[in-house]
């Protein structure tokens, strides 16, 4: 497979970045989405620049796991920009999502590029649907639209069950990017 420089550049800033915010701790402050500064002292660029950083290396190693095996797949099909741009529209409407779930939670904080991935791995399952998935540590292959919907569910149940650190809110923001995407995609071919 040739070399896809958009997700890889993303993948690898992103790990750069991450590790850097590991080390200085007031780096990874600036860039989380925070409830209170994003919205009330407007530091807006924090939608975005929270992908740049995650909780811990398992979350980063899972993200970009995904990240660039599914991105280097779309990037293959439809080219690095259209990628970016669906991953880039994910973190954004995830970051969203999440605010307005807790808009009236202070002290909401999150990390991770977790709406950018589900754009990407949505759209990757709407323009391909049987390509086989794993859920991780289970070696069976399962069609990616009953992965995809086992996602949702699992994201729908978290946001409204769990209280478990994990941005559901993001996950389904992203999917939601990645679905209409896809589907346009579909339509035009």
């Amino acid at each position: 497979m040739p070399l896809q420089l958009w997700t890889l550049t993303i993948v690898i800033a992103t790990a750069a970045v991450t590790i850097v915010a590991f080390k200085r701790y007031g780096l990874f402050v600036q860039l989380m989405l925070d409830a209170t500064a994003t919205v009330e002292r407007g530091e807006w660029w924090r939608v975005v620049t929270s992908a740049l950083v995650h909780g811990d290396y398992m979350h980063l190693a899972i993200n970009m796991w995904v990240l660039y095996n599914l991105g280097s797949l779309l990037e293959l099909l439809l080219g690095g920009p259209a990628t970016a741009t669906v991953y880039a529209a994910g973190v954004i409407c995830g970051s969203l999502a999440g605010l307005a779930r807790n808009r009236r939670t202070a002290q909401y904080r999150a990390v991770g590029a977790s709406g950018g991935v589900s754009a990407v791995l949505a759209m990757s399952i709407v323009l391909s649907p049987t390509m086989p998935m794993r859920v991780m540590f289970v070696p069976v292959d399962i069609p990616a639209w009953i992965f995809g919907l086992f996602y949702v569910a699992y994201s729908l149940y978290g946001m409204k069950k769990l209280n478990d650190g994990i941005g559901h809110d993001a996950h389904l923001g992203g999917l939601a990017v990645g679905v209409v995407a896809g589907l346009v995609v579909h339509a035009r071919m």
